[in-house]
């Protein structure tokens, strides 16, 4: 779906357009109609559309105002200009704004429905290319997790038992030997004792641990190495703190009060 505003201080103008759209373009929604450029700046400040239709003269802000904030803080959203004859050559300043898309009054339905139509047509291929690269960057991520949960798993059981054979592998996934300086690490083993239980299934035991652990803001990142019903051994980087000692006693302090909270909720049940 595309999504519309209209702007026009001419209330028939601005019905007219919003009537057409709605009855012949079934793939466009109207988010708003504005009697004032200012009116869909202010809006714009706080949403999101793809497509302005705009009066180029009214009172407050003009046409021209609403192009110039479009260009420079909504780049892929479209401008569409709608200009009198006598307006047309100061239409025309707007270029330095990416206006391409400029229909005359009395606007023609026709016309506007052409340029609907081509603009919605791009859109759509945008959309389509964003989602296609947004979909390769969690494929990629998703391997290098993968990369470097066994670059870890590498280290912890001594495969890679230098600084040269560590460097070379993290190069692999852009880890520079500065990163690799400035990154603690901590290992952390949670045991599950025998007759322990969690009542609200493994997944929920995951995304619990997971939650936790993203409260803890000096923890820029983590990956689990190991998930079995009785044990998770995960990973997790600082790149905040100013050394291991203090990774460590922070650590420390924060499990034993999860444990404590954790065996409180436990009594409730």
């Amino acid at each position: 779906m595309c999504r519309v505003i209209i702007v026009d201080d001419e209330k028939i103008i601005r019905q007219g357009i919003f009537n057409h759209i709605k009855r012949t373009h079934s793939n466009i929604v109207i988010d708003q109609v504005f009697a004032d450029g200012q009116e869909a700046i202010e809006y714009l400040t706080q949403h999101d559309t793809d497509i302005v239709i705009t009066d180029v003269r009214m009172s407050v802000k003009s046409g021209i105002d609403v192009a110039e904030y479009v260009y420079y803080h909504k780049p892929e959203t479209k401008v569409i200009f709608l200009s009198g004859y006598k307006e047309f050559e100061y239409a025309q300043q707007a270029i330095r704004f990416n206006v391409k898309y400029y229909l005359s009054k009395p606007v023609k339905v026709k016309e506007l429905s052409a340029v609907l139509n081509e603009l919605s047509g791009q859109i759509a291929s945008e959309q389509e290319r964003q989602e296609e690269i947004n979909a390769e960057k969690e494929r990629y991520q998703n391997l290098l997790s993968v990369v470097k949960r066994d670059f870890y798993v590498d280290i912890l059981f001594g495969s890679l038992n230098s600084r040269e054979k560590i460097c070379k592998r993290a190069a692999k996934f852009d880890l520079t030997e500065e990163d690799l300086n400035t990154t603690k690490c901590a290992v952390l083993m949670i045991l599950i004792k025998e007759g322990g239980e969690w009542h609200y299934g493994q997944d929920d035991f995951y995304t619990s641990l997971y939650n936790l652990l993203r409260d803890m803001k000096y923890i820029d990142s983590f990956l689990s190495i190991n998930q079995e019903k009785r044990r998770v051994i995960m990973i997790l980087e600082s790149k905040q703190l100013d050394s291991w000692d203090e990774l460590g006693s922070r650590l420390e302090e924060d499990l034993i009060y999860l444990k404590k909270s954790a065996l409180e909720l436990l009594k409730t049940q």
